[in-house]
């Protein structure tokens, strides 16, 4: 899963590069997701509360925080996804260039300009291997690949991630919605969304019995409410 983060503070801008990035996924039959901000606080503002993308398309000129400090708070927070400033102002090179740009895009942005732009994104991505989530831990940000991840559920307002080796990672306290945290694993097919407040990982999953357990193959198991134990063995059939 790709995940892009568009930030352009001019609704029809932010409309053109969506619509952009929305052809460039059906053409490559891509699986990302997109998300939209309107000035980079509002992006900030979702770093800090556990969002996190592979590839950020930054406006430099934005009205509360222009891209250049945004790129400088993602660089703060260790943060090393491919950034593309997006500006008709050429004065900022230099300042891209100290937050380790990617790319410094002149508009008006064209398909044949932002393409192979995200072709080279990831491939990059792709190469090192990146099919991970970061979870904003008490202890820290920690990279998880998602292929590890047995189930996700909340317990005390914080999310825990249970992972097959038997580990589990433990976010802080939640700041935006369980749904909104786990959108970018339940837009894969393998994840399944088991009620309000657990995400499961069908391909984990080694039966569901008529206890309404499931037990997954590596030896964990865990109880589920009715609706949730159907959902489940659905996409199960499914699968199978």
């Amino acid at each position: 899963m790709i995940r892009i983060a568009l930030c352009e503070d001019n609704i029809v801008q932010r409309d053109i590069l969506k619509d952009m990035l929305l052809d460039y996924k059906k053409r490559k039959r891509l699986s990302c997701s997109i998300d939209e901000y309107a000035d980079g606080k509002d992006l900030i503002d979702a770093h800090k509360a556990g969002k996190r993308y592979n590839i950020y398309l930054l406006d430099v000129m934005m009205p509360v925080t222009n891209g250049i400090d945004t790129a400088r708070f993602l660089r703060d927070q260790q943060d090393d996804g491919f950034i593309i400033f997006l500006t008709a102002e050429r004065n900022y090179a230099v300042e891209s260039y100290q937050v380790h740009a990617f790319y410094y895009l002149l508009k008006p942005a064209d398909t044949a300009t932002l393409s192979p732009l995200l072709d080279k994104c990831i491939e990059n991505i792709r190469s090192e291997g990146s099919d991970t989530i970061t979870v904003n831990g008490s202890e820290g940000l920690r990279s998880i690949p998602v292929s590890d991840i047995n189930y996700v559920c909340i317990r005390d307002r914080r999310a825990q991630y249970h992972l097959t080796d038997g580990s589990v990672v433990e976010t802080v306290t939640l700041r935006i919605p369980f749904k909104t945290l786990v959108q970018e694993l339940v837009e894969q097919s393998r994840f399944v969304m088991c009620g309000a407040a657990l995400v499961i990982n069908v391909m984990h999953v080694r039966e569901v019995n008529w206890e309404e357990v499931a037990h997954f193959k590596s030896g964990e198991k865990i109880s589920l409410p009715h609706a949730a134990a159907e959902t489940l063995k659905k996409a199960l059939r499914r699968e199978g």
